[in-house]
């Protein structure tokens, strides 16, 4: 997979690879659509209701850019690597061109104004509306008895060095004031399906990953396996999940040593049961019922594999 397919989410890169260049060349599809076919292509996947101009308020009036036109200009705009607003009004000057309209004035204040009068609450019903209509579409999988699969990742991102970011994203508590940029770290869950994002939570520095997968829990649903790294192999995740009727597929965190001869029953040479036992500690990622509700010992299942597929190296899994 090209580099810079996968920016947000490089723990994903082994997975996503085997598209190749088909992700960068897509990609490149994607940012010569003009803005008449961005909304063509993508409008299907919504309910027509969601964008209907509202009977009071903002985007009531009739404007140059109503509620659905503002959004998909938006959705033109994201896709362009977040291209200038002069850029988006240039793309709705050639659909009125083409569709017979009148002329439209250069000047990028009307987009603004209405893309800032667009509600939160209006773009995360579009947000799950969207992973909906993605689940709909993907093919069905009979991998673990097609059961939901759902994967956890984490990662963060430098923001612009701001007043209103350093309030809202301080640094670390052991970093020296005034040193660094703004820090966004932020968690999402994945349909493995799909590919559609289902979930995310945002944080500082001083909120860990776990932290934030802990916030996003109600968005999973009893009988969905999360798929997930090394912060997620840990017996508090575990037991948590399994509380929920959720399993848990992960690579073992490095802070547990496995030894095969000890474990409770083999099924191969290396694959087998093994017994944790709860923490002596109380966890600070759960309240007090949460903690008391776990269970004293978890029955988990091991699994060390090499994986060997060409053009990659050798990988040791646990």
């Amino acid at each position: 997979m090209h580099k810079n397919a996968c920016p947000f989410f490089p723990s994903l890169r082994p997975i996503l690879a085997p598209m190749g260049r088909r992700t960068q060349q897509t990609l490149h599809r994607v940012r010569q659509a003009t803005l008449a076919q961005i909304e063509d292509r993508l409008r299907p996947a919504l309910p027509a209701a969601l964008l209907d101009k509202p009977s009071s308020g903002d985007h009531s009036r009739d404007r140059l850019y109503p509620l659905f036109r503002t959004f998909w200009c938006w959705i033109w705009q994201v896709l362009q690597a977040n291209t200038s607003c002069r850029a988006v009004v240039r793309q709705v000057q050639a659909l009125f061109a083409v569709r017979g309209g009148g002329p439209i004035d250069e000047a990028n204040g009307a987009y603004c104004e209405a893309r800032r009068k667009v509600p939160l609450p209006l773009l995360e019903r579009i947000f799950a509306a969207s992973c909906q209509s993605a689940e709909a579409c993907a093919p069905k999988s009979s991998l673990l008895q097609g059961r939901p699969l759902r994967m956890a990742d984490g990662s963060g991102t430098r923001l612009a060095d701001t007043p209103k970011n350093r309030k809202d994203f301080p640094p670390s508590k052991n970093q020296r004031r005034g040193v660094g940029f703004p820090y966004l770290r932020f968690v999402a869950f994945f349909c493995a399906a799909s590919g559609a994002l289902l979930a995310r939570a945002t944080g500082s520095l001083n909120q860990s990953e776990l932290e934030l997968f802990m916030s996003l829990l109600p968005s999973l649903k009893s009988g969905d396996i999360l798929i997930g790294d090394r912060a997620y192999g840990i017996y508090i995740v575990a037991a948590l999940l399994q509380s929920l009727g959720i399993d848990l597929v992960a690579r073992l965190n490095a802070s547990r040593k496995v030894d095969f001869r000890k474990a409770t029953r083999k099924f191969g040479r290396q694959d087998a049961l093994f017994t944790w036992d709860k923490p002596a500690q109380i966890s600070p990622l759960l309240a007090l019922a949460q903690w008391l509700g776990l269970p004293v010992q978890l029955t988990v299942r091991i699994i060390r594999v090499r994986i060997k597929q060409k053009g990659f190296r050798t990988r040791g899994l646990t």
